[in-house]
């Protein structure tokens, strides 16, 4: 519960961008913690088939 299903917004991007580049895409544990209502497999799925640059 209190978990977010659907559409990521832009804001959620934005967040997920600034976290992974401060913690880095391999430290899985900590990425979530820095976006409040998404899952850590989300937050992986989101980064690495929509946002990997």
């Amino acid at each position: 519960r209190g978990k977010v299903r659907g559409s990521w917004s832009p804001e959620e991007d934005a967040i997920l961008t600034a976290v992974v580049k401060r913690f880095g895409p391999r430290n899985c544990s900590l990425i979530p913690r820095g976006v409040p209502r998404r899952a850590g497999k989300s937050c992986r799925l989101r980064w690495c088939n929509q946002l990997d640059p």
